[in-house]
């Protein structure tokens, strides 16, 4: 008995994680300048309270010769972003505040978060909820201006963009694509800024980070404990 508890315990632990329900996302294909802006008149204060863009992103099929934005936000008036492409310590991720940079090793061809926290005296990167970066920097206000994809023709691409969350003080927008519209990356009449139109759709795709199976440590911790008080 104790035998089979024990490969049975071992073989739900070799088990991979599965992914979440296919769903819909923002396909970006960048054969020169491919871009989704959000332009809103809504300067934000981070004095009171942060301000985070986040949303889940992956690459593929880059070739090129410069950077593109995966996450970019303006902040007075400055570029801070999560940049991917050729820079200065090879074809990395960098995150980049006002033409500083620092690079970051990730498999952008599988799905990861990216989030950028912005407070009143420092700006902060992170990758997958985990913080890669922190710049000590004063901040007025948040432009109403974040983009993602490439202004430039130097590069080729195909970006995946899924699950948008912005948080601040009285703010909390999120989109998902499953509607199989873009209520993001809009002006302030609330139309879509595709660049250019047809090389950016609502793609139906395998979503986004790899959930665990509910309960999994739950059920393998109770089998290694009959495992363990058959063995005594």
């Amino acid at each position: 008995m104790k035998k089979w508890i024990f490969l049975i315990s071992i073989f739900i632990l070799s088990i991979p994680p599965i992914q979440a329900a296919s769903g819909n996302v923002l396909y970006i294909h960048g054969d020169g300048v491919a871009v989704v802006e959000r332009q809103k008149d809504f300067p934000y204060s981070p004095s009171s309270c942060p301000f985070e863009i986040e949303w889940e992103a992956k690459i593929e099929n880059w070739n090129g010769n410069g950077l593109i934005y995966i996450l970019h936000v303006s902040v007075d008036g400055r570029t801070v972003a999560f940049e991917y492409g050729r820079g200065w310590d090879g074809t990395k991720i960098y995150s980049v505040v006002d033409g500083y940079s620092s690079p970051h090793n990730v498999d952008v061809t599988k799905w990861h978060k990216y989030m950028i926290k912005i407070y009143e005296n420092k700006i902060e990167f992170y990758i997958d909820e985990e913080k890669v970066d922190e710049y000590n920097i004063t901040v007025t206000k948040v432009d109403g201006y974040i983009s993602a994809g490439a202004y430039t023709g130097s590069n080729s691409f195909d970006l995946y963009i899924d699950n948008i969350e912005e948080r601040g003080c009285s703010i909390r927008m999120t989109e998902d694509f499953e509607d199989g519209s873009d209520n993001y990356f809009v002006d302030n009449s609330g139309n879509p800024i595709h660049v250019p139109e047809d090389r950016i759709e609502i793609k139906s795709t395998e979503s986004t980070l790899a959930a665990p199976i509910p309960g999994i440590s739950i059920i393998v911790s109770v089998l290694l404990l009959l495992f363990m008080r058959d063995k005594k």
